[in-house]
């Protein structure tokens, strides 16, 4: 059977070897599809977490492979985003006391999204209301 495509394998992205990857990192030109889909390690994540572009540490909130430390930087970072915030308050790995602090954070769409996700895990038996 033959391959219909001129390029067989062609649209898969080669994988960068180490010191390509910290080049990438340490440039901040690491595309977001390609840490989604290859960059499996938490220390590179952390490293990722450190860099300004928005696009990049949502990608590092969201990976599985994400460890706590990282996501409890970026929630202390005082250049994290609110909609950031509003993915890492969502995150499954975030503690309930981190939490509760977001749940009396300044933009509403952090708290409301914090008040959320307490009042799922506790199932329904903590009182969210605001006073």
């Amino acid at each position: 059977m033959m391959d219909d495509t001129p390029y067989p394998g062609r649209n898969k992205k080669p994988r960068l070897d180490f010191d390509e990857l910290n080049m990438q990192i340490a440039l901040g030109t690491l595309p977001p599809e390609y840490i989604r889909a290859q960059v499996h390690d938490p220390e590179i994540l952390d490293r990722l977490a450190n860099l300004p572009d928005e696009e990049v540490r949502v990608v590092v909130a969201v990976h599985p492979r994400v460890c706590l430390d990282t996501l409890l930087k970026l929630i202390k970072d005082p250049t994290t985003s609110s909609s950031l915030l509003v993915l890492l308050a969502a995150h499954s790995k975030i503690p309930e006391k981190i939490l509760v602090k977001l749940a009396n954070h300044k933009d509403p769409r952090v708290s409301e999204e914090a008040k959320g996700v307490l009042f799922i895990r506790s199932k329904g038996r903590i009182d969210i209301q605001d006073d």
